[in-house]
């Protein structure tokens, strides 16, 4: 028996939007958004690594040959 499995995240836009994020950083300009982006999946991996909880939303999928 063989079983692999694909995880996959889904967006982190579930958690904080990038727009909640810019308002409380007080940023208003779109220059450093993939930047801010890639901040909120950095906060989100590391709180879930922290606490062992699963904090985004994934889907799984498993076949089994």
């Amino acid at each position: 028996m063989h079983i692999e499995y694909l995880e996959r995240k889904n967006s982190i836009e579930n958690i904080w939007s990038l727009s909640e994020v810019k308002n409380c950083l007080r940023v208003s300009y779109d220059y450093d958004d993939k930047y801010i982006q890639g901040l909120i999946q950095v906060a989100t991996e590391s709180a879930e690594n922290y606490t062992g909880l699963m904090i985004q939303s994934r889907n799984i999928t498993c076949s089994i040959k």
